[in-house]
């Protein structure tokens, strides 16, 4: 049987026909008013023929009728209600009253002639559809079905009816309002003293089956707050987490888990909910909220098959991938004494399979904190550091012929070096190894003693220059250094209790999603955080991974991110300035014969060609950094972050709120925390104006006032021992 949203737009039809009211095979039409939509879906092709005394139905070669799906009531002789995205056809009953049916068809089997006026029902005065809805002769069940509360409400009040009741079907009508998501018949069915727990239908399930089966959070939360106990299995065995599972609803198993529902629960052939997602993949956010959420990997089912196993003969390598990254063991054997591996027999997947292990084991060996980790993380630091003499040494001390070709090997062998080597033990190594961060470090000291030993000495006359350089590689450093080792604004995490009270809040809230709860953290993130995928955490107030820094960017390390950039620049420039001076002052000779440059460029070369090289690189280095400080510029005076920039689409707090429901690309850009240029300048540097103590941690949305002042700053959260810090009312 075919069901009917909450959102399908039912239309008033009158029919004009001099036969009868007869609606013929290809002579149904409708006018082409603007603020209609199609009456027909692609799914079939019906026709109806409505007589004053009786209904005929008519089945010939291209038209058929079909039993009830989605409602049509008749006003009278020649009007009735059509639901314009129904699934399937039915014949009208007229009995010269009302009478209810269902109707579909395909687009260019109808044309627009008999049909002179439709009117959407969504246009209909309130007390209009109330009355629609009492007259019409309804049961309970179809009532609560269709989601028509009035009518529900009539049958109750009236006691015509009780909430207990069951149909043919052995369902009640809390059963019907739960698989069709109608919130409101629910609440008013449980009000009036339905059964939460009553189950019903071939399977003897209950209402929270049904709504779990259907991925319906909303209702299952509300059955819960009226003490459903998600527990309870059906006849196959299955508990609300099983359907849930199998629906591919990660959130709303998440829910389910939260109240206590064991992770690995067990049907009657002992199968965990880990082992139906990797079976069925069609959700691999749902196995990994599983394995997140503490389920046992290894456990195996009475055919001795372990979730590694169903995911590879199902061939869903994606959930595959994330069961070995969880710790899988891929040698358990089951009855027949096979391993998951000894089941691919496509040669691609064994491939596959063949790479995700190979890379685990390398995630093992190269695990955070191990030997072998940390001895990559020394190397990477002192290459730039070892490397950085020895290109300066080639570029001086052999002529262009001979250090170009050697140079470019050199950058071949380093790159071969990194792939080889540094990279070892996943994908994410290269952003957690410091090689990056290092080469600016080598950088800023090579340059220093370059400018010690060689330009102060040979321009003492600029010393106050040569102050001002010194403290802006000061400041410079200082800053580099708290963007290095200081929190960027890490949330913190929560104890199992916490986390369960978070998860159940959410989903009250109807707000229990990716935006709102970070699976990996298993926090609620607040308003203008991300998941930062290399530091495996939260950040508040995120603009972006360094890997410059060799830390993330965000709240409590901006600032100095942005001071880094500005004297980095400015005392580049400066150094450059006296660098040219340096330069102007040695006296011209002559050159190397292969030299291709004018004389005086020659004549450096051969003079000083470490301080040359050291100039050329300082040139480098200023171009990108200015480029930065440009955009980071810009981005603080319009108010938003580098995230936010990137990928503000994904954000509703940053759409028009007439946009939020179209596709992402046509959606256009809001910012509610632009209070223009000087007032967003002076905020970021001094953290005053709109929103001087916000605690970031704590701002879920966008504050109805902006002026709002909330107890406590960043500093109050840093200092706080509370796990819960997050979840601090905002005051």
């Amino acid at each position: 049987m075919s069901k009917v949203n909450d959102a399908t737009l039912l239309y008033k039809v009158s029919l004009n026909s001099d036969n009868e009211n007869e609606i013929e095979n290809d002579e149904i039409t409708y006018n082409d008013n603007d603020d209609k939509v199609p009456l027909i879906s692609d799914e079939q092709e019906t026709v109806i023929r409505i007589n004053n005394n009786e209904s005929t139905e008519i089945q010939n070669d291209n038209f058929t009728t079909q039993t009830l799906s989605a409602p049509i009531a008749l006003y009278n002789n020649n009007s009735l209600l059509l639901n314009s995205k129904a699934e399937s056809s039915v014949s009208i009953t007229d009995n010269n009253t009302q009478s209810i049916g269902y109707i579909t068809a395909e687009k260019d089997k109808i044309k627009p002639e008999d049909i002179d006026k439709i009117t959407p029902w969504e246009n209909q005065d309130d007390e209009d559809i109330k009355k629609i809805e009492l007259e019409t002769e309804w049961t309970l069940h179809q009532a609560a079905q269709r989601g028509l509360f009035e009518a529900v409400k009539n049958l109750i009040l009236s006691n015509k009816a009780n909430a207990n009741d069951k149909d043919e079907q052995n369902c009640s009508a809390l059963h019907w309002a739960a698989i069709n998501n109608h919130l409101e018949v629910a609440k008013f069915l449980l009000i009036h003293g339905a059964r939460v727990d009553e189950k019903g239908g071939d399977l003897m399930a209950t209402p929270l089956h049904w709504a779990a089966r259907s991925g319906h959070l909303q209702m299952v939360t509300l059955l819960v707050k009226h003490h459903a106990d998600p527990s309870i299995i059906d006849n196959q065995g299955y508990n609300a987490l099983h359907l849930s599972v199998h629906g591919g609803y990660p959130m709303l198993a998440l829910y389910i888990i939260s109240l206590g529902v064991d992770v690995d629960s067990l049907d009657p052939m002992e199968r965990t909910p880990l082992m139906w997602a990797a079976y069925l993949g069609n959700s691999l956010e749902c196995a990994r909220v599983l394995i997140r959420m503490g389920a046992d990997i290894n456990l195996v089912d009475k055919t001795k098959f372990t979730a590694l196993h169903w995911a590879i003969t199902s061939r869903h390598m994606d959930v595959a991938k994330a069961i070995i990254e969880a710790g899988a063991r891929y040698d358990i054997k089951d009855e027949h004494g096979k391993t998951a591996f000894d089941w691919i027999e496509n040669e691609g997947l064994k491939e596959r399979y063949n790479k995700i292990v190979k890379d685990y084991k390398l995630s093992i060996e190269y695990k955070t904190g191990s030997a072998k980790d940390t001895k990559n993380k020394i190397l990477g630091f002192l290459t730039p550091f070892v490397l950085y003499p020895v290109f300066l040494i080639i570029f001086g001390k052999l002529d262009w012929f001979f250090s170009i070709p050697l140079m470019f090997t050199l950058f071949y062998l380093l790159s071969f070096f990194i792939k080889t080597v540094l990279a070892k033990g996943g994908r994410n190594k290269m952003e957690t190894n410091p090689i990056v961060a290092s080469i600016y470090q080598a950088t800023l000291f090579y340059i220093v003693i370059n400018y010690v030993f060689v330009f102060i000495k040979n321009t003492p006359e600029l010393w106050i220059l040569h102050i001002m350089v010194i403290s802006l590689i000061y400041i410079s450093a200082h800053s580099y250094f708290v963007c290095l080792f200081h929190d960027p604004g890490n949330i913190p995490l929560l104890s199992v209790e916490s986390r369960n009270k978070v998860i159940q809040e959410l989903a009250e809230q109807d707000i229990l999603d990716a935006r709102h709860y970070c699976v990996e953290c298993n926090i609620r993130k607040p308003i203008r955080s991300k998941h930062c995928r290399f530091c495996n955490k939260c950040v508040i107030f995120f603009d972006h991974h360094c890997p410059w820094t060799y830390n993330c960017i965000g709240y409590l390390n901006h600032r100095s991110f942005v001071t880094y950039l500005y004297t980095t620049v400015i005392g580049g420039i400066l150094i450059f300035y006296v660098c040219l001076i340096y330069f102007s002052k040695l006296p011209i000779v002559e050159g190397s014969k292969y030299c291709l440059l004018n004389d005086r460029m020659c004549s450096i070369l051969i003079q000083d060609p470490y301080s040359y090289a050291n100039c050329a690189w300082l040139l480098c280095n200023i171009c990108w950094c200015g480029f930065l400080a440009l955009i980071q510029t810009y981005q603080i005076a319009r108010g938003y972050t580098t995230n936010e920039a990137a990928n503000y689409y994904k954000y509703d707090y940053l759409t028009r709120k007439e946009d939020v429901n179209l596709q992402y690309y046509k959606r256009r850009y809001y910012n509610p925390f632009d209070f223009g240029i000087i007032k967003n300048t002076i905020y970021f540097w001094c953290r005053s104006g709109y929103n001087k103590n916000i605690n970031w941690y704590t701002i879920y949305d966008v504050p109805e006032d902006l002026n709002l002042q909330v107890i406590g700053g960043h500093e109050m959260a840093d200092d706080s021992d509370d796990e819960n810090i997050e979840m601090k009312d905002m005051v």
